[in-house]
């Protein structure tokens, strides 16, 4: 495996990836070994793992318990994302303190655009510059509370994902936060 530190979860290959999951088990495994052989799953870098490359819409409950008490395993979790993700959105720079309508990056935006038939519902467009580019299959977001939430993308067309969610969606209201972080996977 490449010892490049800015190697993307996409760029490797199945027995690297292979490779990788076999160091978070192995690295699990240590976590529950140091907590002194707890009864209950312990909550490491497999759980983790499992959450930053699944498309469970949900986090299991145990886990964002344990990110929301341990700054450590939020750092983690934090690298793994950027990790395996293909883009990413660090907070908005806005010039008030406002509520965002999107998100631009390095070929690659998110724009919220309100449904015209139904007040309550809102389009999330997720646009690659380059439609040819490998398309993200997720939508991963940490708020400033330290909460995480994911929800899958929907087949790109021309370079396009489109979803269309209710306005008060925990991934709406983490769009529009200036404070949240934003990952394509």
């Amino acid at each position: 495996m490449s010892k490049n530190p800015d190697i993307k979860w996409n760029a490797l290959d199945e027995l690297e990836k292979s490779s990788v999951q076999g160091v978070f088990e192995a690295l699990s495994s240590m976590d529950a070994v140091l907590a002194g052989g707890a009864k209950e799953k312990s909550i490491g870098f497999r759980s983790l793992y499992d959450f930053a490359t699944s498309m469970k819409e949900k986090m299991p409950h145990a886990l964002a318990k344990a990110l929301l008490q341990e700054p450590a395993l939020r750092r983690d979790l934090d690298k793994l994302l950027e990790r395996v993700s293909l883009y990413q959105f660090p907070k908005v720079a806005a010039a008030s303190s406002g509520e965002a309508t999107g998100r631009e990056g390095d070929g690659f935006s998110v724009k919220l655009h309100p449904s015209k038939a139904e007040s309550s519902q809102i389009y999330i467009l997720v646009t690659l510059a380059n439609p040819e580019a490998e398309p993200p299959t997720a939508i991963f977001y940490k708020t400033r509370d330290g909460e995480y939430g994911t929800a899958a993308l929907s087949s790109f067309a021309d370079g396009q994902s489109q979803l269309l969610l209710d306005v008060e969606s925990e991934l709406v209201r983490a769009l529009k936060d200036v404070d949240a972080e934003v990952f394509l996977r």
